[in-house]
């Protein structure tokens, strides 16, 4: 495996934008963080308040040197009283370049005593939080044209996001705050001002409904934008990494009569992720992408709400197409969940399982050392392992390799083997509820495949265990603990997804839309969370497909107000509002 070199920014950095690029009229943040001189200002005393977070990523945060505080209102009133820039680290508990921030950063003495010293450190589990992380997502975008995790964005004590960066080594990590630190000594009204004209300006929604777009124009404008961007050689899209884009491939499948060359991209795709590297062949299920254009390396950590679009994109696809090899992959990356997502306590599925090993190794959990494999097989075995994966040549990841099947009967007793042989990898158990939401459609279309009840029971129990405890009277929360512990405050993606789950179920959904207009829309757009804190979280009319479906395409059906206002980003952005076919009823 190549070797990411200090300096460079790691791949996250390239994680496809949940916004698209929008160009900047305001001063360059970059020109902001000029000087070097390091000026200190007084501020109380804090001490890191994570230690007993209920949250794995937090809480593994708890015994940093540094003063880390969650996100509070309490957090913006003593920036205030205390005129201090306010610095808010978003990351995630599977994520490879977290853990590598920690480790080369946030655990030396130094480092942390110039973040306590110039700041209020923040530290936010970006999958309880997707809102604020989303807003701060799309100020990074908007102004480095960049974003992923680790996320890291300078705030003044009024809570305006002025400076984004991503994983830095420790010595242009001290650089940067040093810069902060003098630049808001000396010029604080500089910021402000550059801070304030960054800020989204919101528009209410029209006072009628003005709907011009139509079925068939946004369909084209998504075809032909796919076709602009699909890689007809490997599948996937363009580009030096590949991300499964379930969304979007959920879409495409979606559509009738595809053209023949989107067709043959489709399968091309789905044979792609199913045989290469992006899928794991021993344990079962899909990692979150790969960093070649070929699938061939992974980023190891896996995710719930990837294996779950996935599981149904291949059931359906399977259907559709007759292929029953890859109707196989989409029951095998559910036995995959089962397995290793499921908690039996609360009858949810835990959220990840993270890229990095016990040593914090990046994938040592999934790659052998060919001692490893002679250790674990008989002689016999091992002898045909050896021809067919090479081990005689220098191992393709840092003189290891990654299991791949090959043709011959002994394989699953190989895998079998080596599979027993394994450790378990880190698991973030928190059970995020509207990632649950996206397994009971992946069950539903298991049943629907198989015609076997246990998916439709599966399928049922989830869906009510989610609906008591998001549609109870009490504040309902994000996600659960291992002991079923609620953390969190739900938000619009946990209701989004459970009202798109009660419709497959053909339950109600009038409560759930109900509860979704009277907690999150605003006369300016959708919030994220019920109580944004932020200048600038005032709502939204538009949401692209990323990793999820639009929110929004789910929450607008058959509300031609909010659709009129949201064709224009349906025009300018076809190819990631594939969400608005597969959902929307637009006119024909």
């Amino acid at each position: 495996m190549k070797k990411t070199q200090a300096t460079m920014p790691p791949p996250q950095s390239k994680t496809p934008d949940r916004y698209p690029p929008v160009p900047s009229k305001h001063v360059s943040r970059r020109q902001l963080l000029t000087t070097t001189l390091l000026l200190p200002f007084s501020a109380e005393t804090l001490a890191n308040a994570l230690k007993h977070s209920l949250s794995p990523y937090l809480a593994m945060h708890g015994s940093d040197p540094v003063h880390w505080q969650p996100w509070s209102q309490a957090v913006l009133t003593q920036a205030q009283q205390n005129n201090r820039l306010i610095f808010i680290s978003s990351g995630y508990f599977a994520c490879y370049w977290c853990h590598r921030m920690q480790k080369d950063v946030y655990l030396h003495a130094d480092a942390a005593a110039l973040l306590n010293r110039f700041t209020i450190p923040v530290k936010i589990d970006r999958e309880l939080n997707p809102a604020l992380d989303s807003y701060l997502v799309e100020f990074a975008r908007r102004t480095t044209g960049r974003a992923g995790w680790p996320l890291h964005i300078l705030l003044t004590p009024e809570g305006l996001p002025f400076y984004s960066f991503l994983y830095q080594p420790k010595s242009q990590f001290m650089q940067t705050l040093k810069r902060a630190a003098r630049l808001w000594q000396t010029a604080p009204e500089r910021i402000r001002t550059a801070a304030r004209k960054a800020l989204p300006k919101p528009k209410a929604y029209p006072a009628q409904a003005h709907l011009t777009i139509t079925h068939a124009s946004l369909r084209k404008a998504f075809l032909n934008a796919l076709a602009a961007q699909m890689d007809d050689f490997s599948g996937g899209l363009k580009g030096q990494q590949k991300f499964p884009q379930s969304p979007l491939l959920l879409a495409t499948l979606s559509l009738k009569n595809l053209p023949d060359e989107i067709q043959t991209w489709l399968q091309l795709t789905l044979d792609q992720m199913a045989q290469q590297h992006l899928r794991d062949h021993l344990h079962g299920g899909f990692f979150r992408y790969t960093i070649d254009p070929e699938w061939h390396t992974p980023h190891f950590e896996k995710m719930l709400y990837d294996n779950a679009q996935l599981a149904t994109l291949y059931l359906q696809a399977g259907q559709r197409f007759q292929r029953n090899d890859w109707i196989e992959v989409g029951l095998d990356t559910l036995h995959f969940m089962r397995r290793h997502l499921f908690n039996q306590r609360t009858g949810l599925y835990y959220g990840s399982l993270s890229a990095m090993d016990t040593q914090h190794h990046e994938g040592g959990t999934y790659l052998w050392r060919k001692d490893q494999l002679q250790q674990v097989l008989p002689a016999d075995l091992y002898t045909q392992l050896e021809h067919a994966w090479q081990l005689n040549q220098p191992g393709p990841w840092e003189g290891k390799w990654l299991p791949q099947p090959f043709d011959d009967p002994r394989w699953p007793l190989i895998k079998t083997k080596l599979r027993a042989a394994s450790m378990q990898p880190d698991r973030d158990e928190k059970q995020m509820l509207g990632w649950n939401a996206l397994v009971v459609e992946s069950l539903i279309a298991a049943y629907q495949v198989s015609g076997e009840r246990h998916w439709q029971q599966q399928a049922y129990a989830l869906y009510h265990a989610l609906y008591r405890r998001l549609m109870s009277d009490s504040a309902p929360p994000r996600a659960l603990n291992e002991q079923g512990q609620p953390l969190g405050t739900a938000t619009l993606e946990d209701y989004a997804l459970l009202k798109h789950t009660a419709q497959l179920l053909e339950q109600k959904t009038s409560s759930i839309q109900q509860l979704l207009e009277t907690r999150y829309l605003t006369p300016w757009g959708w919030k994220l969370a019920a109580t944004p804190l932020l200048p600038g979280m005032s709502g939204t009319k538009w949401l692209p497909d990323y990793f999820l479906p639009s929110l929004t395409a789910l929450t607008d059906q058959q509300a031609a107000q909010r659709l009129s206002a949201a064709q224009t980003y349906l025009r300018a952005h076809p190819l990631t509002s594939g969400s608005y076919l597969r959902f929307q009823t637009l006119p024909t």
